[in-house]
């Protein structure tokens, strides 16, 4: 019988529903709603956080959507529509691979780059009526309500509009069908150039109306089957952006590498050069790995190889998780997904008119220098080229105020280029420029395509004596700790001059517990391009003084000079709370396998409050079993396989909001040091579905109160040679003291210094070295304590003194006779099924039916070993020579059960793993010796089984069973033989005065504490007398 898990996806088909996003409001909440339940339907990955698009609860009660906010929902809404449906809820592939514009200096990637739009509502523009357009932005700082998390690649950049597009003809943009429809007609407009202008500058938010087109007609529309694009006329020829050519040849094949260029939650434009074509599954579009987001709808998809614009970014699955209170995206290995969607262009490719003139080199070119010269980009070289298979008429001319030349000249040219014929220009900045005063001027090269009567634009700007900053790095800084402090939220920026024009730069704190350099604020002059300064922050002495709950400040960088490049950076405490997150992940999730991840507390403080960020990315979150455990060993479960065939577990654990499964609650660590080290334990139960640990995070109070120390119990052991034992407490005061409470008795104490502990009392430190008496083999123990101001704890260090050795050996040469039940045999094997071919060693073992399998609905059954006689052994150790051959364990048993009289029984291992054929043996070993030690019938048992109804294997088979203890004395059996070899001789002798002369304990032969002659006298006394 074959098993299968049923109901985890059900393929759901989208009908060719068609509907114009100017409809009235409640109709667009009604479509999105509608949709978002259909999706949810057909199989859908929604994340768990998706918010409802028309209303997101915040405090204070629901918060309405305006109508932007509610259009980009809704655009996200059918983006996550998908219609090839796949495991894979993520949008970023491997490294995120997205770049912003000034990061860019191919020029291919910016030829292409330039003929990206950003799709606006018209009411998010402002007409100025001076020829300017104000584009009414916000900054990325949350999303539906929740804030971005504060390392999200872009966060707090500017947003506008709600999908991407980009030109293809003279008057012909290109978008998804979703995006827009004909209703649209004259209320969506086509924003160029929406870009990010350096690592803290933002994009120009007054721009020319060059840059800004209003819809006008609707030529095509497609949005089913696949198809999923609109071709767009607007309201008049776009100037200084070039259109991309399309391609015309039925799309490309599987692995062709891809560029997409679009807006990414309509961002600043952003280039993702490291996607390829994953598959072809419908005629319509085909999958990629491209890192995209709901914004990218519309994104132009380019073939890497030509240039050509292959299709439209147009289907994807949701975006983003919320991680401890913070939005921020979704990872994927680039392998083994099903990708985003990419509408195909070739459905209407026919209805936009191949290009004529073509101009190289595209994105604005800038001349750079102080007052006088010397510029940047002296002169800059372009190639015109007719790329139709007409002849083309052309004229090329400088306009603008801008003191450039071209070819030398003032004057333009004009003339006839055959097909595919092409020649270049120089511009280059004219000498006049060096007695301009200081300020921008602007130019453009015009190239005119006369018979096409289409327009090239490459924008010059040569910049006169200016002043502008940047900072790096970008990240803010947060900090975190009890109420009174300690806080620390510190780091180190660096102000840069981007030009060669001086500049004096001012940073300054809007909170009295942040310093500059020490200082509330600090100014500095930067004297040439590339001059740079670097400031500290850091809290001061005041944060001891804050309430608990988030505490903000913000550092502010200020150009005096001119203010370009003006930034700031946030300064976040979390008071009352250590937020410490573990460095060790992404931990992989096994099929029946444990997989741990842990994070080290340093702080000293009491536990007063526990919450617990949790980011697990695995399908079927059923399997899984989530504990946290503390350093005192509490163990607290998270998630107990509940949630059935959902996917990942995304929380923040606390008993008031979000309560962990059990059993235990997070208010068991309360009053526990929080120092030490805390782990997330994931068990895997089942097969078939794996994952990671991707992030996971403490956020604990400190209490108020102090913390009571503890102590654990220790075990140590020791083959008779002096062993260092550092004693197990924990305590929040660094003022803690430990003491020994009582002495061994067959032993001596000492610090490391060497210092002997004579009687108890307190010790300094907390590390001690234990020497057994010479030639004595067996058990011994002390006591001991630490106190604080928080009360006492004490414990118990039980030692094992003595060398190990072989008390009990079965290697089955011939056949022991012990109790068998059902197929349990002793024989030799015969490697049938998955059985071994050969013993471990010898020629015979017992195994569970050595001519084949185990059966199906068998009940456990047992090989049964005993009695064994481990009379006077202590540290009792099983092993034995293991071939197992089983099915999983969440459906097939075994285990292993020893007994100290024959008639209690306990399990010291059970199987919990995987299906496993083994192809050799394994060595195993049992620690028995809290049944076994000192017992004089002692019992062994393999049980086989139980089984369930279907899926058998070989089984078990056994060889080589041995027991490994230590055999005790009740003390010294001749106190004078002090290198314990049985005689008592001058060696023993000589032994005793190099101990005597040195101090060691050993030396003090009648225990009273102190060596001197009365140990010697009793020595002789001793040796003299023999054994």
């Amino acid at each position: 019988m074959t098993r299968r898990r049923l109901g985890r996806h059900s393929l759901g088909v989208f009908g060719n529903g068609r509907f114009g996003l100017s409809e009235s409001c409640e109709m667009k909440q009604s479509i999105v709603r509608g949709l978002m339940v259909a999706a949810v339907a057909a199989g859908a990955p929604f994340a768990a956080a998706q918010p409802d698009p028309q209303t997101i609860e915040k405090e204070g009660g629901p918060k309405p959507l305006s109508e932007v906010e509610l259009r980009r929902a809704e655009v996200e809404a059918w983006y996550t529509t998908r219609r090839f449906q796949g495991p894979s809820p993520e949008v970023i592939y491997g490294n995120d691979d997205r770049r912003d514009i000034y990061e860019i200096s191919d020029p291919f990637l910016l030829g292409l780059a330039q003929a990206a739009a950003v799709v606006v509502s018209t009411n998010e523009l402002t007409f100025n009526g001076n020829g300017t357009v104000t584009l009414n932005t916000r900054r990325w700082t949350e999303r539906f309500g929740t804030p971005i998390c504060p390392d999200e690649p872009f966060v707090g950049q500017m947003q506008i509009g709600f999908c991407s597009a980009f030109l293809v003809g003279s008057d012909l943009i290109v978008t998804a069908g979703h995006c827009v429809s004909a209703n649209d007609i004259g209320s969506v407009a086509f924003v160029f150039g929406f870009d990010q202008l350096g690592p803290t500058t933002d994009p120009d938010v007054v721009v020319p109306e060059s840059h800004v087109y209003v819809m006008s007609d609707l030529i095509d529309r497609a949005l089913g089957g696949g198809l999923d694009h609109s071709l767009v006329r607007v309201d008049r020829d776009v100037a200084g952006f070039n259109p991309v050519p399309l391609s015309r040849t039925g799309g490309p094949s599987i692995g062709t590498p891809l560029v997409m260029i679009g807006h990414p939650v309509v961002l600043p434009k952003k280039v993702d050069d490291g996607g390829q074509v994953l598959d072809v599954p419908n005629p319509g579009f085909f999958t990629a790995n491209l890192d995209a987001y709901g914004g990218n709808s519309g994104s132009m998809v380019v073939n890497a190889l030509t240039g050509e614009v292959e299709g439209i970014l147009v289907r994807g699955a949701p975006d983003f998780v919320t991680v401890g209170g913070c939005v921020r995206s979704n990872v994927l290995p680039n392998t083994g997904v099903n990708g985003e969607e990419v509408s195909k262009v070739g459905a209407f490719a026919s209805l936009v008119p191949p290009l004529g003139i073509t101009v190289s080199n595209f994105g604005l070119v800038e001349h750079i220098g102080p007052t006088g010269g010397p510029f940047s980009n002296p002169s800059i070289t372009y190639t015109i080229e007719n790329a139709s298979q007409n002849p083309s008429d052309y004229s090329v001319n400088l306009i603008g105020a801008g003191p450039l030349l071209l070819d030398g000249s003032t004057s333009g040219l004009s003339g006839t280029l055959g097909p595919n014929e092409s020649f270049t220009v120089e511009v280059s900045v004219s000498p006049d420029a060096g007695v301009l005063a200081s300020g921008f001027y602007n130019a453009t090269l015009s190239v005119d395509d006369l018979t096409s009567s289409r327009n090239h634009s490459r924008n010059h700007v040569l910049e006169i004596g200016q002043a502008r900053i940047g900072v790096s790095p970008a990240t803010d800084l947060f900090g975190s700790g009890p109420v009174g402090g300690p806080i620390n939220a510190s780091g180190s920026y660096t102000v840069t001059s981007e030009r060669p024009t001086p500049v004096t730069v001012r940073v300054s704190a809007d909170q009295p517990w942040i310093d500059i350099d020490g200082q509330s604020s600090i100014e500095f002059d930067l004297t040439f391009d590339g001059d740079s300064r670097t400031f500290f922050v850091d809290t001061n002495s005041l944060v001891n003084s804050l309430p608990a709950g988030l505490q903000n400040a913000t550092v502010t960088v200020q150009n005096l000079t001119n203010n370009a490049g003006d930034t700031f950076r946030e300064v976040t405490l979390d008071v009352g709370r250590f937020v410490i997150p573990a460095t060790d992940t992404p931990v992989g999730i096994f099929d029946n396998q444990t997989s741990f991840s842990h994070v080290d507390v340093n702080e000293i403080f009491c536990v007063g409050d526990v919450e617990v960020e949790v980011v697990i990315f695995h399908t079927w979150i059923g399997d899984l079993h989530v504990d946290l455990i503390s350093p005192a060993g509490t163990v607290v479960r998270l998630h107990d396989r509940t949630g059935g065939s959902a996917d990942d577990i995304i929380q923040t654990y606390s008993d008031s909001v979000n309560p962990p499964d059990g059993p235990g609650v997070l208010a068991d660590f309360i009053g526990e040091a929080a120092q030490g080290r805390w782990t997330l334990r994931v068990r895997d139960n089942a097969a078939g579905d794996q994952g990671e640990i991707a992030h996971w995070a403490l956020r604990v109070a400190a209490s108020a109160d102090p913390c009571p120390p503890s102590a654990g119990d220790m075990q140590v052991a020791t083959d008779g040679s002096p062993v260092s034992i550092t004693l197990d407490g924990r305590s929040g005061d660094p003022g803690v003291v430990y003491a020994i409470d009582s002495m061994p008795s067959n032993g001596t104490l000492a610090l490391p210094s060497g210092s002997p502990i004579n009687a108890p009392g307190a010790i300094s430190g907390r590390e001690v070295v234990y020497t057994p008496t010479p030639g004595y083999a067996g058990p011994d123990s002390f006591g001991f304590s630490l106190s604080d101001n928080g009360g006492n704890a004490s414990a118990t260090v039980s030692l094992l003194v003595g060398t190990p050795q072989v008390v009990f050996e079965e290697l089955l040469d011939t056949d022991p006779m012990w109790q068998t039940a059902g197929e349990w045999q002793f024989g030799a094997p015969t490697g049938a099924t998955s059985n071994p071919f050969a013993a471990h060693t010898g020629s015979f073992i017992y195994g569970y039916n050595l001519f084949g399998n185990y059966s199906n609905n068998m009940p456990a059954t047992p090989l049964t070993a005993g009695p064994i006689d481990l009379t006077g052994v202590i540290g009792a150790e099983l092993e034995f020579a293991s071939w197992l051959a089983i099915e999983s364990s969440r459906w097939d048993a075994a285990s292993l059960e020893v007994s100290g009289d024959g008639f209690t029984w306990t399990t010291i291992w059970e199987y919990d793993g995987p299906t496993v054929q083994p192809s050799q043996w394994s060595v195993v070993a049992y620690d028995i010796s809290d049944i076994a030690d000192d017992k004089d019938s002692v019992y062994i048992r393999w049980n086989m089984g139980p089984t369930d109804s279907s899926v058998v294997y070989g089984g078990w088979s056994i060889d080589d069973i041995r027991i490994r203890g230590i055999l005790t004395g009740v003390g010294p059996t001749c106190p004078p033989d002090l290198n314990g070899d049985g005689v008592v001789d001058a060696d023993d002798f000589f032994l005793f005065l190099s101990l005597f002369a040195s101090g060691d304990p050993r030396a003090d032969f009648n225990n009273d504490g102190v060596i001197d002659a009365d140990d010697f006298f009793a020595f002789l006394s001793a040796f003299a007398a023999g054994c």
